[in-house]
């Protein structure tokens, strides 16, 4: 029997194993030491899911149920929040085109390269309101889970044919799918890998008096007082509100205290921080190449901001159709 070995049970990794253990005549397991769901829904990554024909069909398969809705995203410009993206389209290409280089700028502390300007936010060029799915996200992930073999154990050592676990134990494979970031991969990896970067992300969860951002989704902040936060988001009662880099006590508390000031005029308390998260990407050196019977899956493993789960499990369908040339059909 063909053995495929999945490292990480992130939502990547719980998607690669759904659709590959439907192929016949193939065991799957999935080697994690954690909790599944990993750090990624633990951390609030994952807000909302985007609404695909073939998300539909997995959430049909589950047996779950999902709320349709738009999913809005503001850009906060001169005081007041727009909505994303169709504000920059009435500003002309010349204007939007500043601000986005302006956002990436703010977010990844480097001048925009050719097109990396338009990475700096999400789908720049939509014409409306995303379609999305909502959903309970832990019952999501445990229905995902119940239908995987799951290994207690994280990969220390990796070499054709086999990923050595930090148990020491050594699990076979004849097709390998890695969740777990390209920089971890590279460490490990007999065949070569380019240097891969992604600045650290801190979010800093507060209670506002008021709300003054309730019908968005999220909202872009590309000017504030300090150049510090680039993003907030409803999470619970409260926002979460976003920046990158390293945090440095004292300038970092007063520069953060500055922008939270302009952000939420009528005051605001402090319930909780998260310092030092994988955050933006930045564009790697080189191509990475991978051997045939080896891919990378989800955002920080593919090196694609883009890589999220819908797209990831769109990955997962083609993966099963190019290794076997199986039809996922859920």
């Amino acid at each position: 029997m063909t053995q495929i070995l999945i490292v990480g049970a992130g939502p990547a990794g719980l998607l690669a194993n759904h659709v590959l253990s439907s192929v016949p005549g193939v065991r799957v397991s999935v080697l994690d030491p954690g909790r599944p769901g990993g750090a990624f829904t633990a951390d609030g990554g994952l807000k909302y899911i985007h609404k695909t024909p073939n998300m539909l069909k997995l959430f049909g398969s589950l047996g779950l149920g999902a709320d349709e809705y738009h999913v809005q995203g503001g850009i906060l410009l001169r005081g007041k929040v727009h909505p994303f993206p169709a504000v920059l389209k009435e500003l002309g290409k010349e204007q939007a085109d500043r601000i986005r280089a302006d956002h990436y700028f703010k977010t990844r502390r480097a001048e925009p390269d050719g097109g990396q300007a338009a990475k700096a936010m999400n789908d720049p060029e939509a014409s409306g309101p995303r379609h999305g799915l909502r959903c309970d996200l832990g019952a999501f992930v445990n229905a995902l889970a119940r239908r995987a073999v799951l290994v207690a154990d994280s990969m220390a050592g990796l070499a054709p044919g086999q990923v050595v676990g930090a148990s020491e134990r050594r699990f076979p494979f004849d097709y390998l799918v890695l969740t777990v970031p390209l920089w971890i991969v590279r460490r490990m990896a007999w065949f070569a890998l380019p240097e891969a970067l992604a600045l650290k992300l801190n979010v800093v969860r507060v209670n506002p008096i008021g709300d003054p951002y309730a019908k968005w989704d999220y909202v872009y902040t590309p000017y504030t007082p300090e150049n510090l936060l680039h993003r907030l988001s409803p999470s619970d009662d409260g926002y979460q509100c976003e920046f990158n880099g390293e945090w440095i006590e004292g300038e970092t508390n007063t520069k953060l205290t500055s922008d939270l000031n302009f952000l939420f005029p009528n005051g605001w308390a402090l319930d909780a921080v998260k310092k030092g998260l994988n955050g933006h990407l930045l564009p790697l050196r080189g191509p990475a190449e991978w051997p045939a019977n080896v891919r990378p899956l989800g955002r920080f493993a593919q090196w694609d901001s883009r890589a999220t789960v819908d797209a990831v499990l769109d990955s997962s369908i083609r993966l099963a159709k190019d290794w076997f040339g199986h039809e996922w059909t859920a």
